[in-house]
């Protein structure tokens, strides 16, 4: 909607018809595709791309193939039969990710390694923007390892979800079309669990199985209560 108006801006007489979705959705298929004359492709994640170019191989429809990879930013076009197609060439592998994604909508296990590392923990402990994971979470030296592990697990997986649910509730932007919406948490359901995390004797599970969301729970505030611990040290 937003690139949209902005087309319009300076030509009023195009028609647009804009759509807020996931262009990976099985209604885009090729034949989808074969509806154009002329693909524009500008996508800040490389499987959408490589998707968008498959589709339009097989659709025989040109592709102006744009998009970013960090901070860098690329424009080729690809005719089938007279130059290569974008996912001819290897792509080095991605590095980066697009903060929306990781704050929104993850879905690889990479994307909530990099949430974690890059914007979780440097937002509370070191000097990220604290906006990214919530104004509630700033330490504050002098708070207690215990209130402080319950405050974190309260706010990422309580509150934080309920707002980004309710944010995308009351915008035209459909989140989870085509995805399961997150759930979030309720801290008495979990109230053993952080209880267990913040004792002295509690023991990590075996790392060769698969962790439930309880003992996930006893985890993330247990490696809390150590971090502040450490820092009071």
């Amino acid at each position: 909607a937003v690139a949209a108006e902005a087309v319009r801006r300076f030509r009023p007489d195009v028609q647009i018809t804009s759509e807020m979705t996931n262009v990976m959705l099985p209604q885009y298929g090729v034949t989808f595709y074969r509806q154009f004359d002329l693909v524009l492709n500008g996508l800040d994640n490389l499987e959408a791309r490589r998707h968008v170019n498959k589709m339009c191989v097989m659709a025989n429809v040109p592709l102006v193939e744009s998009g970013t990879a960090a901070f860098l930013g690329q424009v080729t076009v690809h005719v089938g039969g007279q130059v290569e197609c974008f996912d001819c060439l290897p792509k080095p592998q991605q590095k980066t990710y697009a903060v929306c994604t990781i704050r929104r909508t993850p879905e690889k296990p990479i994307h909530c390694i990099v949430w974690s590392k890059e914007v979780c923990f440097d937002g509370i402990f070191g000097s990220g923007d604290i906006a990214d994971v919530g104004e509630g979470l700033a330490f504050v030296e002098g708070t207690s390892a215990g209130v402080f592990a319950r405050r974190v697990f309260e706010q990422l997986f309580c509150d934080n979800i309920k707002r980004l649910l309710a944010d995308s509730e009351a915008s035209d932007e459909d989140l989870w079309k085509g995805r399961e919406p997150p759930k979030p948490l309720s801290v008495e359901a979990f109230e053993a669990d952080i209880q267990l995390g913040l004792s002295d004797d509690w023991t990590a599970p075996d790392q060769q199985n698969i962790l439930d969301e309880h003992q996930s729970a006893q985890m993330l505030v247990h490696a809390v209560k150590q971090l502040v611990e450490g820092r009071s040290a």
